[in-house]
């Protein structure tokens, strides 16, 4: 699900380098739990204290993850602080990290990923779009769904035909008490039919890799989307950025910028 987010107060907050600094904290933090484990499992060594010290990480983290930072309704002063403190919690998790790493023999922390090259096609019967590894074959239409996600190891079908995957969708968020601060628990009865006619799809690369496109518009706002098999080819991967324009209830023109990542 995309959540508009904006600057609040001219506080300067939060942008899109703010919320990939909250993302990339939380990755290194996840990393770092999970090496310590390991480390503490296999290596038998865990430093006195890392443990909690990761407890403390996480806490300053989730307390930089408060409604009043990421909206961007704090002031100037908040998020600077929010940005040292962000800075400081990805340091402290890549040191604990490290220290896990360099206690690990080297065939634990760098295994050999099996690579597997997707290929793409074009079904002319169908007017589908495809792309295949050894592992998954995957069907989708002009507007990005996913009409068919097959194992062909046991020949699992993972799409209910009458309820495509990554079908794209608009809802209109009319909340009862606050605008914008939740999403109202109707918002189901408040769809918005889309217009999928320009929506088109082609043949691009994503780091690397063969990749659908699927690039349109809803209403002013624009968006896009790598659609793209994984290196091992075991799992299908969603990029997406929507450059969304409109005008608020104040009559303010807004252009902010959202980014989805792995789905």
């Amino acid at each position: 699900m995309m959540y508009p987010f904006g600057y609040g107060d001219g506080g300067g907050g939060a942008t899109r380098d703010e919320l990939e600094m909250v993302r990339r904290a939380e990755c290194l933090l996840k990393e770092a739990e999970y090496w310590d484990t390991v480390c503490a499992v296999y290596a038998k060594s865990r430093a006195d204290g890392r443990r909690e010290t990761l407890q403390k990480l996480w806490k300053r983290l989730l307390l930089q993850e408060f409604h009043d930072i990421l909206p961007g309704t704090g002031i100037a002063r908040v998020h600077e602080e929010a940005v040292r403190e962000l800075d400081a919690i990805a340091e402290g998790a890549k040191g604990i990290l490290n220290d896990s790493l360099s206690l690990l023999e080297p065939d634990m922390v760098q295994p050999v990923m099996e690579k597997a090259e997707g290929v793409l096609g074009y079904h002319e019967d169908t007017e589908r779009y495809s792309m295949e590894s050894p592992f998954l074959y995957v069907e989708l239409d002009h507007t990005g769904r996913i009409w068919q996600l097959r194992a062909k190891e046991n020949g699992t079908e993972f799409v209910d035909m009458s309820s495509p995957m990554n079908e794209l969708r608009l809802y209109r968020n009319v909340n009862s008490y606050y605008d914008a601060w939740e999403i109202g628990r109707m918002y189901e009865q408040e769809e918005e039919e889309l217009d999928r006619t320009n929506w088109q799809i082609s043949k691009a690369e994503y780091d690397d890799r063969p990749a659908w496109l699927l690039q349109g518009r809803i209403r002013e706002s624009s968006f896009s989307q790598y659609i793209v098999l994984s290196r091992d080819g075991r799992q299908l991967e969603f990029y997406s950025k929507a450059y969304h324009k409109g005008r608020l209830q104040s009559g303010e023109l807004c252009d902010r910028v959202c980014d989805m990542v792995r789905l």
